[in-house]
């Protein structure tokens, strides 16, 4: 797996504009390591991946914050990938399940990358529900029951479906979870670090007159010793 170069940030950063951040994380492994295909992986194995390209990008430690419902102290927490249950290590994932509703006995296959992205285009919840449903079994009928059965069996098949922190307050012991949304966390540093390459190369380029390709191909080093001394 490759670390992102500049050139890449901005690049899926523009793809990703309006998209939605499962749509992205593909674009972004596949920058990372184009011979797997992303949107087969399954979201443990997805979210496991997403995290080590983030390493190579800010390091393995994650920051999280979030307000106590009850009294409204800010918390912070600070974690290793590995203590979310995604270590840099690829998730596994039962390859299919039998589950039977009703008369009906069901294969389901763990959800892909790919569907969540496709399910992500979908403006109305229950349709992007069902659309995920029927990825992971193509076979079942439009029954409530099917398809209830359909997803319990989808959550208990992969290990990284649910990545959660569990948060105490020691203000008021009020308790809490929160889901961590690998895909979110990462587009979000995504744009933030396209923004500040794309402020670097404004600055170069008005200082010695270099075009923007040339500017992204330089190394982070390189780049960032020019600045020093445009700024100096």
């Amino acid at each position: 797996m490759r670390a992102l170069a500049a050139a890449d940030i901005v690049e899926l950063a523009e793809a990703g504009q309006g998209r939605g951040p499962s749509f992205l994380a593909l674009g972004i492994l596949g920058r990372a390591d184009p011979t797997i295909d992303a949107a087969a992986l399954t979201l443990g194995q997805r979210d496991a991946m997403l995290l080590a390209v983030r390493a190579q990008l800010s390091g393995p430690r994650l920051d999280f914050v979030s307000e106590c419902p009850a009294c409204g102290t800010v918390l912070e927490m600070t974690l290793r990938a590995e203590q979310i249950g995604l270590g840099v290590t690829a998730q596994t994932a039962a390859q299919t399940r039998q589950v039977r509703a009703g008369d009906a006995v069901i294969t389901v296959a763990p959800l892909t990358a790919g569907a969540l992205a496709a399910a992500e285009q979908l403006a109305d919840p229950d349709s992007a529900r069902r659309l995920l449903l029927k990825a992971a079994a193509p076979e079942a009928p439009e029954d409530d029951e099917v398809l209830a059965a359909v997803e319990a069996a989808v959550e208990a098949m992969d290990p990284g479906l649910e990545t959660g922190l569990d948060w105490s307050c020691p203000a008021c012991a009020a308790r809490w979870s929160e889901a961590v949304d690998v895909a979110a966390l990462l587009a979000g540093e995504i744009a933030v670090r396209s923004r500040a390459v794309l402020a670097d190369v404004a600055v170069l380029a008005r200082a010695f007159h270099w075009s923007e390709r040339d500017i992204l191909a330089l190394p982070a080093e390189r780049r960032r010793f020019y600045l020093e001394a445009v700024q100096a």
